[in-house]
């Protein structure tokens, strides 16, 4: 007589097991019905499996995930994986099964489903807030069916981790040709991402006319993985497709035979190409669009890469201009925009056993023209690298720079600022000890916040780059310019140090610097209602964190006018209190900040005959 249980009741910490179970020891067949009640979840399977022949269906359904989650998490088995997760939703899979498992289950045929209306995670380890994770998913729908040499799988749903959403629809076909070996085909793939804090939606998706194909192997020396050469689209949230071209891919890695042998390193190589990138999309990318920059483009990129591990890592990647061109504002903003007229845009990079050099190639007619390298030896850390402080470094920098607006991604928000440069710098020396040679000139300069009053302009730069030092031979600006004449001139000359020493200081106590300040007749506002106008000197020094700034300034002129609505005011039911214990927190505070710059000020103000308020 086979082992049977005709009635099976189990009740334990408020979760509830019943039904029957049949076992024959000699077939090893099994024949069952069982139903699971616990909080936040219900189970049942009901069928017969046997060597030759077998069917069934399996159900589970979780109504509150939080209250399923919180009871597993009293058995050691499933603690660690549910240690500090938070759930909350409901989900539910259905299967079913039609056959026996002789040859290793290749004729059984299985049909699963899930099904997630909502279902939200939060994770804290351990109240480590800067490891804290949430998300949830909407619409979960996952589908398998088929043998075990024949397996069709189809996914789509939406996912909110953090602040972005991606959304995707999948559908493959895999199965196992023999133990060790899987092959799969790869039919859609389709996933959207969009960011909350970024507008616009990104869109990627294979070729369907030509599917993926995947071949894992498993074998006693080796394991391997292959996958087919194909084709992949990219949209952003701005016009455009660009277009992705693999070749045949290849990992494989040699297995330990034994205990003592250190496991194999990987190899493996990658090829191919990008085409139709809009440069317009770094608008979705970066914190300032190219309309700020003064910049409009049509510009479009291509690329290759050439990447493998043998012995070390080696990689080739390249990404160049293919066609379009940028289009500049000059001058003032009702002129228009005119063509860059480009020639060549080109940035290149190489690994090489962990040595690292790329660079950067721009020629045009109207955008100027630039020659950027760098090089430095990377140091293997782990299954990585890093870069020493000590590592030796190389680059240069020439370039030559129309008065375009580009220039105002150096500026806070509202400012504009405009010029031409020329450079040329050579970089040596080591990542904690960099040395410059070179010279840096910049002609029509100007700095200009309407809201501000900030107006300056026809500047002029001389520096001069030696070792860690600045030498600034002429630094001058116009002040803003009136009817009655100019604005007055304001002139800089002198050095910034940077000292060598611990790379681990902090940024104020390696800066050292000497400059000498001097305006004349300086008219420092271009508003009606702050007319100021200043003549004097100024010396600053810069040292051990600490800034000395001694000299005399003289108020020319000055006609400051302060309507009744500008000034702010408390209204009488406010009240400021100020606790010790708050004091004290902020006194703190402040004591641990660093760096920390201490300011020692002697300037004499003059207000002159013709100061107004």
């Amino acid at each position: 007589m086979p082992p049977r249980l005709n009635t099976l009741f189990v009740d334990a910490q408020d979760a509830h097991l019943e039904g029957s179970l049949n076992y024959h020891i000699n077939s090893q067949a099994t024949q069952g019905k069982l139903a699971l009640s616990l909080p936040g979840l219900q189970g049942a399977v009901d069928g017969r499996l046997a060597n030759q022949d077998g069917q069934g269906t399996l159900a589970l359904k979780v109504t509150d995930a939080s209250l399923a989650s919180q009871w597993l998490q009293r058995w050691p088995a499933m603690a660690g994986a549910l240690q500090d997760l938070n759930l909350k939703g409901a989900a539910q899979l259905d299967g079913r099964w039609l056959g026996g498992w002789q040859q290793q289950g290749r004729s059984l045929q299985v049909a699963a489903s899930l099904r997630a209306p909502q279902l939200a995670w939060r994770s804290n380890p351990a109240g480590r807030t800067n490891l804290l994770t949430e998300g949830r998913l909407l619409g979960l729908e996952a589908d398998v069916s088929g043998t075990l040499p024949a397996l069709t799988f189809t996914t789509k749903g939406r996912a909110d981790i953090a602040a972005r959403q991606l959304d995707w629809q999948v559908s493959a076909n895999a199965g196992q040709l023999e133990t060790g070996h899987w092959q799969g085909s790869l039919g859609q793939f389709k996933l959207t991402a969009q960011d909350s804090g970024q507008p616009g939606i990104w869109t990627l998706q294979t070729d369907t006319s030509q599917p993926v194909r995947l071949d894992w192997k498993t074998g006693r020396l080796d394991r391997s993985l292959n996958l087919s050469e194909g084709s992949a689209r990219l949209q952003g949230p701005q016009a455009g497709t660009a277009q992705l071209n693999w070749q045949a891919m290849r990992w494989s890695q040699a297995l330990a035979q034994n205990a003592s042998q250190t496991q194999a390193k990987a190899q493996w190589q990658s090829q191919g190409r990008i085409s139709k990138l809009p440069l317009a999309w770094l608008d979705a990318l970066s914190g300032k669009t190219m309309a700020d920059l003064g910049l409009s483009s049509d510009l479009v990129l291509a690329g290759r890469w050439d990447a493998k591990q043998t012995d070390a890592v080696h990689l080739s990647a390249m990404l160049e201009r293919s066609s379009g061109d940028l289009r500049l504002r000059v001058g003032d903003r009702h002129q228009g925009a005119l063509p860059a007229d480009m020639r060549e845009a080109r940035l290149e990079l190489n690994l090489d056993a962990g040595y690292l050099s790329s660079s950067l190639r721009w020629d045009s007619t109207r955008a100027g023209k630039a020659l950027l390298a760098f090089s430095t030896q990377l140091q293997p850390l782990g299954k990585g690298w890093t870069l020493d402080q000590e590592a030796p470094i190389g680059g240069s920098l020439k370039i030559q720079l129309p008065p375009v607006d580009a220039w105002s991604v150096l500026a806070p928000p509202g400012w504009r600022l405009r010029g031409t440069m020329d450079a040329d710098i050579t970089l040596t020396g080591t990542l904690a000890a960099p040395h410059w040679d070179g010279q840096v000139q910049a002609r029509d300069l100007a700095v200009r916040s309407v809201v501000d009053g900030i107006d300056f302009s026809q500047g002029r730069l001389n520096a001069r780059l030696h070792g860690q030092q600045i030498d600034i031979q002429e630094f001058s600006l116009q002040g803003a310019t009136r009817s009655a004449g100019s604005g007055g001139r304001l002139a800089l000359t002198g050095s910034v140090f940077w000292l060598p020493g611990n790379a681990g200081a902090d940024f104020l106590s390696r800066l050292s610097m000497a400059l000498e300040v001097q305006a004349n007749a300086l008219r420092l506002s271009s508003r009606s209602d702050r007319r100021v106008t200043v003549s004097g000197k100024v010396a600053a020094r810069l040292r051990d964190a600490r800034l000395s700034l001694h000299g005399s300034l003289a108020a020319d002129q000055a006609l400051i006018t302060l309507p009744d609505d500008s000034a702010p005011q408390l209204g009488n039911d406010v009240v400021v209190r100020r606790p010790a214990a708050m004091a004290a927190q902020n006194a703190r505070a402040a004591k641990r900040a660093t760096p920390r710059l201490v300011a020692d000020l002697l300037i004499e103000l003059d207000l002159g005959p013709d100061f107004q308020v």
